[in-house]
């Protein structure tokens, strides 16, 4: 499942669906680097994996959502917040920083 973290915009994807649902329309604004074409690319990727799920709420409007899919949205949140602490860590340990 390492696989699925793989990528150069699914960290910041991920980071993002932790506050909950989130639309393509988002992930443009809190990952403004990345085009739209890659965030959906990136998306798609990570529903196809099994570890997000679209959500079709549309109506008169097409309204989409990418969220965790639950049996992955705590371990998915920990293993983030490792990889966020992991700088922090990395920076206080002689051993890593001789590397």
């Amino acid at each position: 499942m390492i696989v699925a973290f793989c990528g150069r915009w699914t960290i910041p994807i991920l980071f993002a669906m932790r506050e909950g649902p989130q639309r393509i329309s988002d992930l443009c604004r809190i990952v403004p680097d990345a085009s739209k074409k890659m965030l959906i690319e990136s998306v798609q990727r990570l529903e196809r994996l099994g570890l997000v799920q679209r959500r079709d709420l549309s109506g008169a409007v097409k309204h989409v959502e990418y969220q965790f899919k639950d049996p992955f949205r705590q371990p998915t949140s920990e293993l983030l917040e490792m990889l966020a602490e992991f700088p922090v860590l990395a920076a206080n340990d002689d051993e890593v920083q001789d590397i």
